[in-house]
């Protein structure tokens, strides 16, 4: 038998964090000494604690490497770990396009321009626009799950024998800003018929509104251009924002070719 000081010496793991272990079923002493609460571990157990640092390093939270444990199943565990490449390769690229982002604000910023402005060359109008029926759903999504809820339209349209027309929409009903991105979002097509729980009448009003040709990343200083204006011109919204899809991921391999139409429901004060 092993004191807990001999068995973190071999594990490389603190009294405190075995201690922690313990006390959450992930790791329990071979011994423990009701007397004075020291605790004991055999050799064999090494293989185990080894086991937890290794997917530890693989960014595994307790709560998963306890299940990993209790299931002791070499395919369950062979299936959370190539589920964990998948997510670490999936950061690793994100933060290849954020070197790159980088590299091109320096390049901005060595040139003589600004990192964060509006751009005045973007084109901002007042329009009215009509009613019109959607067929939509709404979730609390991540954002890059959007595709998702664009696939479970389409089973609606079919069900309900819709006949669509014009280009997709997001509405976004969030009133603030949520820390873990999650992001209360509609999506919808215009229709021409069908009255059902997936059906509604999209209000006309007047909007704020400008055509942004370019990459959703940059969207943002479309949108942050029009809130400007608003103030400016002293408007107040009247409903929720909302975005048309006229040219997307699913007309040109090229991000720069996007075409995206922007409306703010406005009324002057």
């Amino acid at each position: 038998m092993l004191t807990i000081g001999e068995f973190s010496k071999l594990c490389k793991v603190s009294p405190k964090a075995l201690r922690y272990y313990d006390s959450i079923d992930l790791l329990k002493p071979a011994f423990l000494n009701k007397d004075n609460d020291y605790r004991y571990y055999t050799i064999e157990q090494l293989d185990q604690v080894l086991l937890i640092n290794k997917l530890k390093e693989y960014q595994f939270p307790l709560v998963e490497i306890l299940n990993i444990l209790k299931k002791n199943n070499d395919e369950y565990l062979m299936e959370c770990i190539s589920q964990k490449q998948k997510e670490i390769e999936f950061q690793i690229e994100r933060q290849k396009c954020l070197l790159k982002q980088m590299n091109n604000d320096i390049e901005v910023i060595r040139n003589g321009g600004k990192l964060i402005s509006i751009n005045e060359d973007i084109d901002i109008k007042l329009v009215d626009t009509e009613s019109m029926r959607i067929v939509s759903v709404r979730r609390a999504i991540k954002e890059s799950e959007t595709g998702q809820l664009f696939n479970d339209l389409i089973p609606i349209i079919d069900q309900f024998k819709l006949k669509v027309y014009g280009s997709p929409i997001t509405i976004y009903h969030d009133k603030e800003y949520d820390e873990s991105r999650v992001v209360d979002m509609e999506i919808g097509v215009p229709v021409w018929n069908g009255d059902n729980k997936y059906t509604r009448i999209l209000e006309g009003s007047l909007c704020i509104y400008t055509r942004y040709v370019g990459n959703y990343k940059e969207l943002v200083n479309a949108i942050k251009a029009l809130y400007v204006w608003k103030e400016n011109k002293g408007y107040e919204i009247i409903m929720q924002p909302y975005q048309k899809y006229i040219k997307g991921i699913g007309d040109t391999d090229n991000p720069d070719e996007y075409i995206t139409e922007i409306y703010i429901p406005v009324v002057k004060r």
